[in-house]
């Protein structure tokens, strides 16, 4: 088992054996009625903190999972180890008539289950989904959307986690997908937000600046000055990292007129 002895230290006597009769239960005799009361009860065994002795590479949505969500991506791990081509039929069923608990879970699991790209449909069920917490699953910390999700499915994850708040930040290597019609989207949300006088995610400018062009450079450079320190940092992050040396005189004025520690 990938995560045995992070569960095995997090977990009283009980607690794992349990849990390490559902794992056998699995390997040895597998019966779909029981993997799904068993997914279902690891809530119930694995309500303990996760100890994370050494995260090693393990990727970060793991890293900061509950022991729950350990527990049930190993139970999805062990499945997949001796029916790998029955998995992403079944975990698609399993997502759909999940909880959001486990609908997380299996999320998570998704970036290191066998042959990832036949499970774009879980992907897409929680593209679609009206529960931030799942969504976020998915959206935040995830490989999967960056390695997998086509232009037009990404873009849209990218704006939908602008309209629910989340961070840009937090999506895995938005940077190596970025594109020019995800920068116009995030153009004409912020057009709303600003016509609407709403607050905009500073961290937008890390999606326009390396498409942006005259009248979108004028307001970008704008913003080096703007009253909020975040949207300074972001603005001048994003222009720094272009490297272009027409940015150069803003970012130098900038910096002599910066007092902000951000």
């Amino acid at each position: 088992m990938i995560f045995q002895n992070i569960i095995r230290d997090s977990l009283g006597e009980k607690e794992w054996i349990w849990f390490w009769n559902a794992i056998q239960k699995i390997l040895n005799s597998f019966d779909e009625k029981e993997f799904i009361e068993d997914f279902a009860l690891a809530g119930k065994y694995l309500k303990a903190k996760a100890v994370m002795k050494d995260a090693g590479d393990l990727p970060r949505n793991i890293v900061q999972a509950t022991l729950a969500e350990i527990g049930r991506v190993e139970m999805l791990l062990s499945l997949a180890s001796i029916s790998p081509s029955f998995l992403a039929e079944f975990v698609h069923r399993l997502y759909s008539m999940g909880d959001n608990k486990e609908q997380i879970a299996i999320l998570k699991a998704l970036p290191l289950l066998p042959d990832p790209q036949s499970f774009l449909p879980v992907a897409l069920e929680a593209h679609r989904s009206n529960v931030t917490t799942v969504f976020s699953a998915l959206a935040c910390d995830n490989p999967f959307p960056a390695d997998f999700m086509e232009e037009f499915h990404f873009n849209n994850l990218v704006l939908k986690a602008l309209f629910v708040g989340l961070s840009l930040a937090c999506i895995h290597n938005l940077e190596k997908r970025l594109n020019p019609k995800m920068a116009q989207m995030v153009q004409d949300w912020i057009l709303e937000r600003e016509a609407a006088h709403r607050p905009i995610n500073p961290e937008v400018w890390m999606v326009v600046v390396p498409f942006a062009k005259d009248a979108w450079l004028e307001k970008v450079y704008h913003y080096l000055s703007h009253p909020q320190p975040e949207h300074r940092y972001w603005a001048a992050l994003s222009l720094g990292k272009t490297r272009e040396e027409k940015h150069l005189p803003y970012l130098e004025k900038q910096e002599s007129e910066e007092k902000d520690a951000l």
